[in-house]
């Protein structure tokens, strides 16, 4: 079992706070025991990755990032395609959360769409995979 200090969290970027305590709750009762970060804009998620780099904290590098739509497309896209030019993030899964019913449509340039809403197991499963928990 990884100790407490190596297990990296999950960065979720939310504008909505309530929202945002809301999902994580129901993640943590899906079976994910991971830290979460949370921001409320990509601006603060950006920030906090590059402290995280410039420390070489990697314990504090997030193995999976969640961006909601809410965000907009724009901030989503400029987000995912910084991280992607960050070689030591270049493999971290980004997920983008969506309502919409075809998901296909809704990632905005990150691995993947996940629904946020009703059941969370492809989104457990997804931060199983990118996780290792």
């Amino acid at each position: 079992m990884k100790s407490e200090s190596m297990i990296r969290p999950v960065l979720l970027i939310h504008p909505d706070s309530d929202e945002a305590d809301y999902l994580v709750r129901r993640l943590k009762a899906e079976g994910v025991d991971r830290p979460v970060v949370m921001f409320c804009d990509a601006d603060e998620g950006r920030d906090y990755l590059e402290t995280v780099l410039l420390a070489e904290a990697d314990r504090y590098r997030p193995c999976a990032i969640l961006l909601d739509q809410k965000l907009g497309e724009e901030p989503v896209r400029a987000f995912t395609d910084w991280v992607r030019t960050v070689p030591s993030l270049a493999a971290v899964r980004i997920a983008t959360l969506t309502s919409a019913a075809k998901t296909d449509e809704a990632a905005w340039g990150a691995d993947q769409a996940v629904r946020s809403t009703g059941a969370l197991q492809s989104l457990s499963a997804l931060l199983s995979r990118a996780c290792g928990s």
